[in-house]
């Protein structure tokens, strides 16, 4: 089984600060823990990408979409959506409940900044 690097692009990224700062503004120490959730969940894809479920996105245009999941205590629960290119896991975009999964063209804006963040 191969072992991965791990990259985080800049939507992700972004989509994490927005989502730690509305659960901050509520509850800092949720925000805290949440954000632990998020780095167990990372410290683990670089031998577990493989594994993990494929997304509604997946085989959209080609594409072989993953995600993995991550919550707060109270349990409301965010997928990590991500791609394996080479060797690399390129997070692509990080969602919670109830938001729509990513179209086509976001996940073709990502391929062709060449996922560079």
């Amino acid at each position: 089984m191969p072992v991965y690097v791990v990259r985080l692009l800049a939507t992700a990224a972004d989509d994490l600060d927005q989502i730690i700062g509305w659960i901050v503004e509520r509850s800092p120490d949720g925000a805290a823990r949440l954000l632990t959730e998020f780095h167990k969940l990372v410290s683990i894809l670089p031998t577990s990408a493989e594994s993990d479920a494929r997304a509604a996105e997946f085989d959209d245009n080609g594409y072989k979409i993953r995600q993995a999941f991550f919550r707060t205590r109270k349990g409301n629960t965010y997928r990590a959506i991500f791609l394996i290119k080479g060797n690399e896991v390129r997070i692509l975009r990080i969602r919670g409940s109830g938001q729509l999964p990513l179209t086509a063209d976001e996940i073709k804006e990502q391929e062709k900044s060449g996922g560079s963040d």
